[in-house]
Order: C-alpha cells, then sequence, then structure tokens
C-alpha cells in the first residue's frame, strides 16, 4: 500500500503527517500528528486520509489567519477526537476550558490555584529576582504558546468557527438521525473549510463568500453544482443564526448570492427514449440480479434512487388488489421533500418492468434468512444507513456499458424525466403525474384530502409501461421469434393482461 502520509504496520496503519512549519510553535514543540487508522483495507484507509488532511489544512489555514487561536484536535469520522494540546494541559490539572455562557468562578479553585502557583514560579524564573521584570512580565514572556493558550481558554469562551454552523445545522434538521444527510451536509463543508480554513463566523463576510464560489469556478466545478454547494451553505447559516439568536446582529453571507455566468456552462443531459429503456429492460431480464432489480423498478414507477434501495421488503405489496409500492419513511431512509422538509410518503402501482422486478425481489428476499430479509436491497441498505450513492455509481457504470455515456451520467433523474415525459405524452393529467412521481404539491389544497387512488395513478401508468418481454430477453416484435406470446406469467402475483407502447 503506498499512501502518502500512511505508515503500514502488522495489524494497522498510522497516519502521520508533520505539523505545518508556520504553526508548529502553537503545538508546544509537537513535531507531528499520529492517528491509528484501525485499518488496513486500501479504501478505507485512502477515505480517512483524505478526511484527515482535510482537517489538518482547514485548522492550519485558520491557525494562520488568527494568532489567537487554540490548535484544535482532529479525528476519524465518528470519533472521539483527541484533547487538542491546550486542552490536554488543562486537563491535566484538573481543569477544563471556559465554554460559552460559562463564568470564571465554575472553577475548580483548588486545581486553579495550583496551576496559577505552576504559572507563577515561571514567572519568578523569567524575573530572575527583579521586582520590575516581574511585575512587567507578560504571559507570553514566560509561557510557551501550548501553556499561553490554555490560559487564555481558562478565561476566554472560544468563538465559534465554520465546523459550528455545519454542528448546530445537522442537530437541528428534521433528518438529524440519517447518517447520509450527515455525510452529504459534511461534504458540502469540505470545500468552504479548505479555501476559508475553520476560521471563526463572525469573519465569514460577504467577500468571503464569494471568494469561495470564485474559488469552486476556479477549480473547474460547474455554476450549477456551486449552486447546489450554496443551497445547502445558505440554510445552514440560516439555521445557526436562527438557534444562537442572531438575527440583528448577523447577516447570512450565502443568501442570494450570484454566480457570473450561472447555467452558461450547463450540459444538456441525455434522455432515455422508449427505445433506450426496452433495451435496458431486456438487459435487466438477461443479468437477473439485485442491481438490475433496481433500476427495473426505477423504470415504470418514476421513483428516485434511494427510496427504491431504501425499501423494506414489506414495502412490496404484490397480493394487494393493485400491486403497489409503498414508500414511507424509515430510520435509514427518509424520503426528499421540499427544502428541508421530509418527504411525505405515497403509493405508487407496480406494472411493467417494475412489477418483474419487484417479483423477483421479493421471491429473493423469500429465500434469505436473518436480518438481511427485512431489505429490498441489503447490499445497499442495512438498519443504519442507505447508500442510495454507492447505488447510482454501480448504475452508472452499467447505463455506460449498455446504454452510452450520453445517458450514464443521470441515471436516476433521466428514468424520473423519462416517464414524466411519457405521462405527458399520453395526456396523463399534472396533478396524478405529480402524485405518482412524489414531485412537490405547488397548491395548499393539494395537501387536502387522501390523494388520487392506486387505481387511478395504475390507470395512466398502464399507458406507458414497457412491453413484457419474451422468455429469452427479447421484447415483442424484436427480430425473428419476437412476435411469440409472452411466457405464462405467474398467478401468484397479479399482472396487468396488456402493456401498450408509445
Amino acid at each position: 500500500m503506498t499512501i502518502k502520509y500512511v505508515e503500514e504496520r502488522a495489524a494497522t496503519c498510522i497516519f502521520q503527517r508533520g505539523i505545518r512549519l508556520s504553526v508548529r510553535e502553537r503545538y508546544g514543540g509537537q513535531k507531528k500528528i499520529a492517528i491509528d487508522l484501525k485499518t488496513k483495507d486500501p479504501a478505507k484507509v485512502a477515505r480517512l486520509v483524505a478526511h484527515l488532511n482535510a482537517q489538518l489544512e482547514a485548522e492550519w489555514n485558520a491557525l494562520e489567519q488568527d494568532p489567537q487561536r487554540t490548535p484544535r484536535a482532529v479525528s476519524l469520522p465518528g470519533g472521539s477526537p483527541k484533547l487538542a494540546p491546550a486542552d490536554a494541559l488543562l486537563d491535566r490539572w484538573g481543569l477544563k476550558p471556559l465554554a460559552p455562557g460559562q463564568g470564571v468562578g465554575t472553577h475548580d479553585p483548588m486545581a486553579l490555584a495550583l496551576l496559577h502557583d505552576h504559572f507563577d514560579r515561571k514567572r519568578e524564573a523569567f524575573a530572575r529576582g527583579d521586582a520590575h521584570v516581574y511585575r512587567a512580565a507578560h504571559p507570553s514572556d514566560y509561557l510557551n504558546d501550548v501553556e499561553a493558550a490554555a490560559w487564555r481558554r481558562l478565561y476566554v469562551p472560544p468563538k465559534d468557527t465554520i465546523s459550528d454552523v455545519l454542528r448546530v445545522y445537522v442537530e437541528n434538521h428534521k433528518q438529524r438521525n440519517d447518517e447520509g444527510f450527515r455525510e452529504r451536509a459534511a461534504s458540502y463543508f469540505k470545500p468552504l473549510l479548505a479555501e476559508l480554513g475553520d476560521v471563526a463566523v463572525e469573519s465569514v463576510d460577504r467577500d468571503a463568500a464569494k471568494r469561495f464560489v470564485g474559488a469552486m469556478l476556479a477549480a473547474g466545478r460547474k455554476t450549477t453544482t456551486v449552486r447546489r454547494y450554496l443551497a445547502t451553505l445558505g440554510p445552514a447559516w440560516g439555521s445557526y443564526i436562527v438557534e444562537k439568536g442572531l438575527r440583528r446582529e448577523m447577516d447570512n453571507p450565502f443568501e442570494r448570492l450570484t454566480i457570473a455566468g450561472e447555467g452558461d456552462d450547463a450540459e444538456k443531459r441525455g434522455v432515455y427514449t422508449v427505445a433506450d429503456l426496452q433495451t435496458l429492460y431486456a438487459a435487466c431480464r438477461k443479468a437477473d440480479d439485485e442491481i438490475r432489480w433496481l433500476f427495473a423498478l426505477m423504470i415504470d414507477t418514476g421513483t428516485r434512487i434511494s427510496e427504491i434501495a431504501g425499501l423494506a421488503t414489506a414495502d412490496i405489496h404484490l397480493d394487494a388488489p393493485v400491486p403497489y409500492v409503498a414508500l414511507v419513511n424509515h430510520p435509514w431512509r427518509t424520503l426528499k421533500g421540499t427544502g428541508r422538509a421530509v418527504g411525505h410518503p405515497r403509493d405508487v402501482p407496480l406494472v411493467g418492468a417494475s412489477l418483474w422486478a419487484a417479483q423477483r425481489v421479493v421471491d429473493a428476499a423469500s429465500q434469505r434468512t436473518g436480518p438481511t430479509a427485512a431489505f429490498a436491497f441489503p447490499r445497499y441498505t442495512n438498519t443504519a444507513r442507505c447508500k442510495g450513492t454507492h447505488a447510482s455509481n454501480a448504475l452508472v457504470k452499467w447505463v455506460r456499458k449498455h446504454g452510452g455515456s450520453a445517458l450514464a451520467g443521470d441515471t436516476n433523474h433521466g428514468l424520473r424525466h423519462a416517464i414524466k415525459d411519457r405521462l405527458r405524452e399520453v395526456q396523463c393529467p399534472k396533478e396524478i403525474s405529480n402524485a405518482i412521481t412524489g414531485h412537490g404539491a405547488k397548491d395548499v389544497s393539494d395537501g387536502y384530502g387522501l390523494g388520487y387512488s392506486l387505481e387511478v395513478k395504475q390507470e395512466w401508468l398502464l399507458k406507458v409501461a414497457l412491453p413484457w418481454p419474451v422468455s429469452d430477453g427479447r421484447l415483442p416484435g424484436d427480430g425473428p421469434g419476437g412476435d411469440l406470446e409472452a411466457p405464462e406469467r405467474p398467478a401468484l402475483h397479479r399482472y396487468p393482461d396488456t402493456h401498450s407502447t408509445l
């Protein structure tokens, strides 16, 4: 294994990186950071190293900008950080840094007196018996950087930094228990921390926000990508301002930011035609495995990839009068709603390709034992999280192989756009189309009542459902023997008798 800053040991790997020279004195003479990664898996090691490097770069940038700042500790994702040098010194004396809102009187008086005596002895040693030097001595004259930082930490509460904005945003979000959401939120803050460092929140003004946008564009990011980052950073800052009661004192630097040339660099994404979908559906039936079932389930439902990847097996109802999939919120995966809101549950009828895939998923689950039987796609979902991004990446590779690169870049939304186009082509009312795909309501009254029934939604989906392929994977009318009848459909589940094409 050859990864920069990594030393391989017998049973683990150690991350070791020298502290940047410009800030090394602030670490009390410590020359390097060393952390046990607790794994030898190359992929995991690479991810952990990238995480630690990002933390260190952000911290060192912030230290260079603020001479009074105390070094913060770094840690592995989800781990408890070791105490920073100044905090570790206080801990050895039985003291803790002054927290926001705390008074100096909260310190243990005996422990505080002992530390004062220790520092005073250093002051006396510096003065060498000269009373005038003793009285005039500043703590920076006789304390090293770590000791001086510890002294400040006792009496000056720390300022919130960009990392605190992320923490407050996540802690107060409806999806705070969703591990995937927490990871996505952190990923949107990563380039901001890399550009500005983990600086005090009060120092992030409009100019800093514009500098971040400029850096993103200079790095080759599309304007639409930059806007996607701002769509998280803006609400995150807004949440911090509200939760901290700073509406009068602080403006949101990311609110209503303009991006020069926004949209001019957008590339037209590929659109799935019915012929594309038929080809991919036939390939799904030929491969007949978990990832292909996932793709086929999306073809005739217009669902989001995480909605399908995060299904519980019990969400699939094949024996109902109208076979359907129930899209509901789970601890491991919530539904996407409008803005910060969690989406509302909805039921989508199963027809065509999606009905075939649903049957295969249920049949496969019935053969499994143990906890994995509860999940439609255990490769991507467990009780802790749904790995929708992993499923998306796998599908992109597969679609590129079978459908070309023009389609592969937008596998998920391409299928959702396709179902909207197909429903529009048969003049399906927009309200019913939105009820199927879960797009947000535009009118308050849209949220009243029970919504459209499964029978109504099935009626329109049957008009666009893909035809049933023949047993060898070909579609009806596809070459010699293509007009053969479709194989007899199992009686266990109710399949529609006819499928029409556009």
